[in-house]
């Protein structure tokens, strides 16, 4: 998978009734920032309640992409917190969680750090 095209989605970001598979890119800086009551709306909606929100979502892929800095000095803490929160949920859907191989924006720049992405869940 690549999810250099993919546009970044937001922590508030929520799904439609015609969604059928949807992939979402979070970024860490958005996840750090992130309230634990946004990524409890987020799980709950995207994975516990998603036949509510979203009746024809089949599958779910989301991306973390984390900060990297010019030393190649990684940073996950907001993908840490996401994840801590992610194993506390049960997900009635089919989703797949990926540490994304692509860096966050710093500046103008994203940086590649890994060959490829790499499945967490």
């Amino acid at each position: 998978m690549d999810f250099s095209n993919h546009p970044t989605a937001s922590i508030d970001f929520s799904p439609t009734h015609q969604a059928r598979n949807i992939t979402l890119v979070l970024e860490e800086k958005e996840l750090a920032d992130a309230s634990w009551g946004q990524m409890e709306r987020f799980l709950r909606v995207w994975c516990v309640e998603s036949k509510e929100y979203a009746p024809n979502l089949v599958a779910l892929t989301i991306a973390l992409r984390p900060s990297v800095n010019e030393n190649n000095n990684i940073t996950m803490l907001g993908i840490k917190r996401f994840l801590d929160h992610f194993q506390n949920i049960r997900c009635y859907l089919p989703t797949r969680i990926y540490l994304d191989s692509w860096s966050d924006l710093r500046g103008n720049v994203r940086r590649k750090y890994a060959d490829t992405p790499t499945l967490i869940v």
